[in-house]
């Protein structure tokens, strides 16, 4: 972690944010922050503490050491899987669930 800067961590953040959806106004109101700080944090030109990056992480859904790296090393397949359709509809879970049977049951 080391070798880790706050522009690499707030392009992480950037793009966790964008993969979740989430827009900036949200993201800044459910952390308590201004659209300028998370703009600043994002861009790498504010310093984030670790107690920050927790609350994104619980907001993004995101491991705490995906900040960090950039990457899930220690999530399995079905936890990112889960993590993808969280937030999808139900109806579109079902959709999900109906096509994860079919290549089951071609994987046979």
């Amino acid at each position: 972690m080391s070798d880790i800067t706050n522009k690499d961590i707030g392009l992480n953040l950037k793009n966790a944010r964008e993969y979740t959806g989430l827009s900036e106004i949200v993201v800044a109101k459910k952390i308590g922050i201004s659209i300028d700080e998370l703009k600043l944090i994002e861009y790498g030109d504010s310093i984030i503490d670790r107690q920050q990056i927790e609350m994104f992480a619980k907001l993004y859904r995101h491991p705490v050491q995906f900040f960090y790296s950039g990457q899930f090393n220690d999530a399995s397949p079905q936890q990112l899987l889960a993590r993808a359709v969280g937030e999808l509809s139900d109806l579109d879970r079902i959709q999900i669930t109906r096509f994860a049977n079919v290549l089951e049951e071609l994987a046979k």
